[in-house]
């Protein structure tokens, strides 16, 4: 059997638990990334130090970045605390508004799609999203982050 440095895993949030443990126990070297954040939440404390996450947003607490800076000010204005799917949320709703701006008076659900897929690259404040008639992604960022201590706590 082979002794892997790193390992993907792609899972529900039910069955993660458990395959990392059966990671762990059969293989306590190798690196443990998850797709989601979302995933690496649901895990029981003692299984999250370590774990690597792929993100799809900025670090919610990485304050260099105006796009971050916005999101922690409405944050504490509604007395929150952050985090990637809070953060998630908030640039999916600012690029909401812009499309749903640039649509016009009237929208409709194919004029809102139209212009979605028109409009260009929408810089937000660093962070950019572009959709085209052919992807949907909206965008590329990526990186990771880390579980680290008892609780599991992201850093970057």
């Amino acid at each position: 059997m082979s002794e892997p440095d790193a390992i993907l895993v792609f899972a529900s949030r039910r069955s993660s638990p458990q395959i990392i443990q059966t990671i762990r126990n059969h293989n306590e070297e190798a690196q443990i990334f998850l797709h989601s954040n979302a995933m690496a939440e649901k895990l029981p404390r003692h299984l999250r130090h370590g774990i690597g996450v792929a993100q799809t947003v900025p670090f919610p607490w990485d304050s260099s970045k105006k796009i971050v800076r916005d999101y922690q000010r409405l944050m504490r204005r509604h007395a929150h605390d952050y985090g990637f799917s809070s953060l998630e949320g908030y640039i999916a709703a600012r690029t909401f508004l812009k499309a749903l701006e640039k649509t016009g008076p009237k929208p409709s659900r194919k004029k809102f799609m139209q212009t979605l897929e028109t409009m260009g690259a929408i810089d937000l404040d660093g962070y950019t999203i572009h959709f085209t008639p052919t992807n949907h992604n909206g965008s590329s960022f990526t990186e990771l982050t880390f579980l680290v201590g008892d609780y599991g706590a992201f850093i970057n």
